[in-house]
């Protein structure tokens, strides 16, 4: 199934709204982050929401807390793809926090610090490595970040689900989930940042540069309440399922949002099923998961008909930029 489909119904529905932001994307004048054209082409070849690219492992970092994300920092570089800049590439793997390296649980958290800072010492730094998962394009720290853990970075392996070290394989889909804790933005940013951030493209000196504006502080993991799927834009996809959702963050207030779900995840299998059934009827799905630009509508803006890239000279707007990447179902805090 292509990454990129016609969202024809529902730039329709939305003229008006995005005529008016269109006054205000010729406003802006730097970019927040580039993409080079030979990796939105790769990425468009390669047909996946879960790609393997080789990353040179240059440091990891402290295990942080359940409360904050349950994850470590491992920072590096893409070795066989120029991302764009920030050139550096963020992995992390899901509930680190709660797991030790043999996929158990029931460890004290500074057992499991001990645990996965000699497991990253031993098997990740200064290693290169093929890393598989969902790439996630976001910029809470394209600027301002700092230290060899946390360079300044707009592409995260997030989460990272597998990777192969040389001859030693690692896989950590069964840790992906949204234990009750883990860490979510409030109600009330997570709606403004679905109902405001806003996304321009434009082609220049062989890369796309985007600018990001409005939304407030989008931060990264977020709670959202689904109550309805687009049939016209559910499908299967290498690496998992993807929808186009009705959803509320805030209990008051709808949007719409993309959700990709990944293989392996409780989520992905109701997602695959509610796609089979027709939709979800009379019923809702809270879903706790980490906010991305979505890859679909990065693709539906820059590709044409036949699957050709475009190359606007002028900023152009990304309609529905946001999309959620499902962790594990949650109970809704509104």
């Amino acid at each position: 199934m292509p990454l990129s489909r016609s969202r024809n119904l529902l730039i329709a529905r939305s003229c008006l709204f995005l005529l008016l932001l269109s006054f205000h994307a010729y406003r802006v004048s730097a970019q927040t982050f580039t993409m080079d054209e030979s990796f939105l082409r790769t990425m468009q070849q390669r047909d996946t929401i879960q790609p393997t690219f080789r990353v040179r492992i240059n440091a990891h970092g402290p295990l942080h807390q359940l409360a904050n994300d349950c994850e470590m920092h491992v920072a590096g570089t893409v070795q066989d793809a120029s991302l764009g800049t920030p050139s550096a590439i963020i992995v992390e793997f899901p509930n680190w926090c709660l797991f030790n390296p043999v996929g158990q649980q029931g460890d004290s958290f500074n057992t499991l610090t001990n645990k996965w800072d000699t497991f990253a010492g031993s098997n990740l730094d200064n290693k290169t490595c093929n890393v598989t998962g969902f790439l996630r394009i976001f910029t809470e720290h394209a600027q301002g970040a700092g230290g060899a853990t946390n360079p300044n970075h707009a592409y995260e392996y997030h989460p990272a689900l597998s990777m192969a070290c040389g001859t030693q394989t690692f896989s950590f889909t069964n840790m992906l989930g949204a234990p009750a804790g883990l860490r979510h933005i409030s109600n009330s940013a997570a709606s403004n940042c679905i109902a405001g951030r806003q996304l321009q493209v434009r082609f220049k000196n062989h890369s796309y540069e985007f600018q990001e504006s409005g939304g407030g502080s989008c931060g990264n993991f977020a709670i959202v309440k689904a109550s309805a799927i687009n049939l016209n834009w559910s499908f299967a996809i290498n690496g998992g399922h993807y929808t186009f959702a009705t959803v509320t963050a805030d209990g008051q207030h709808s949007g719409g949002i993309g959700v990709y779900t990944l293989t392996g995840s409780d989520l992905d299998s109701w997602l695959a099923q509610t796609i089979t059934q027709g939709g979800m009827g009379n019923t809702t799905k809270t879903i706790h998961g980490v906010f991305t630009y979505d890859w679909e509508a990065i693709f539906d803006t820059l590709s044409d008909d036949q699957g050709n890239l475009l190359h606007p000279s002028q900023w152009k707007t990304i309609e529905f930029p946001m999309a959620l990447i499902a962790y594990g179902e949650a109970t809704a805090p509104f």
